[in-house]
């Protein structure tokens, strides 16, 4: 009973701000949506240092989430307490990649995608990611990806060889779930049958800098874009 009475008289407020994720400035006028059971309970704009605030019940879990223009969705949940309690959260949004060229490949740009490590599960963070590229692929409705990812050669080879394809297949069962048609995206886990450097020796290998350029994700367009 009494601890009923705390919820009740209790007050939780949360503040936040959005930001460009690579360059760290504010994004002001985003929509802010708080959502509570799945449910949007409020929404407003963040201003014009990209802030917000929102009251809150207590004991409860919320989904905060911010849409832009060219940016991609970011997306931050909020427990409550039982008692007074204020939250803060920073949302950090993604500008919409779009292509670079590097040899005969168009790329899509993209951060880095990290998972944990042996892991293949696609965290909050990863979908945040992999939700530029379905964007994107809504945009530029007549291109095929290729989701390739690379290993460095730290481990052993078969391995890492099974671990990229898992990494690959499951981001593109995460892409394919969005609504992206499946013969539009292929997943291949190189391992590292193409590095980028040479890290054949101990000697090499100790150059960790240069060796880990091996290990990234490559989002490739297979088809040619209609200009």
């Amino acid at each position: 009973m009494i601890s009923q009475e705390l919820v009740k008289n209790c007050s939780n407020s949360v503040t936040g701000k959005v930001v460009n994720k690579q360059s760290k400035a504010s994004i002001s006028n985003a929509l802010i949506q708080l959502k509570l059971n799945g449910k949007i309970v409020e929404q407003l704009h963040s201003d014009v240092n990209g802030s917000f605030a929102f009251q809150l019940e207590c004991d409860s879990r919320y989904q905060i989430s911010a849409v832009f223009e060219n940016y991609s969705k970011s997306i931050k949940l909020v427990f409550t307490a039982r008692e007074n309690a204020t939250h803060e959260v920073l949302l950090e949004m993604i500008p919409l990649s779009e292509f670079k060229i590097i040899g005969d490949k168009r790329i899509i740009v993209m951060e880095p995608i990290e998972f944990e490590p042996d892991d293949f599960t696609v965290s909050q963070e990863i979908g945040n990611q992999l939700d530029v590229v379905v964007e994107l692929m809504n945009k530029y409705t007549q291109i095929q990806i290729e989701i390739g990812f690379h290993s460095n050669n730290m481990g052993d080879l078969n391995f890492l060889k099974s671990l990229t394809q898992k990494r690959a297949d499951a981001c593109a069962s995460y892409i394919i779930n969005k609504g992206i048609a499946p013969e539009r995206v292929i997943a291949k886990g190189y391992g590292f049958t193409a590095p980028l450097a040479d890290c054949d020796t101990e000697s090499m290998r100790s150059n960790k800098e240069k060796c880990n350029k091996n290990y990234r994700t490559e989002f490739v367009v297979t088809s040619e874009l209609i200009e």
